[in-house]
């Protein structure tokens, strides 16, 4: 086998290799709106507050700035069972703050999961 075709199949199995997971790390996940949804802090913020709160914190938290990946640390922290994600939700909140899973953002404390579904809406939302 000559050198140039060793690279073209090293490339190609390389790449075939990488190619599901790479893939499978882009596509969107499908969610409960409600994660999405920062209910408590509309009562006091509108849509732009909650989008540049949210905007912060995935600057502040790279590891967690893509969509994919705020999905699934929300969904982990819920219940398996989990039917209402509103109460649910709420519930991971108050323990959030009971426990001191809090953050700072923007001169806000926030308990872990608000900042991520802060996050998560300023990925989803439109201006």
């Amino acid at each position: 086998m000559k050198r140039k075709q060793f690279l073209v199949l090293a490339a190609a199995g390389a790449f075939s290799a990488t190619f599901p997971a790479v893939y499978s790390c882009s596509r969107p996940v499908e969610y409960p709106e409600a994660l999405s949804r920062p209910q408590h802090l509309f009562s006091i913020w509108d849509p732009e507050t909650a989008r540049a709160v949210g905007n912060a914190y995935r600057v502040q938290h790279p590891g967690e700035a893509g969509r994919n990946r705020l999905v699934e640390l929300l969904l982990n922290d819920l219940p398996v069972d989990s039917a209402d994600y509103d109460a649910s939700l709420e519930n991971n909140i108050r323990s959030d703050f009971a426990s001191g899973r809090t953050v700072q953002v923007k001169g806000w404390i926030l308990s872990i999961s608000e900042a991520r579904q802060c996050a998560l809406f300023a990925l989803t939302s439109t201006n």
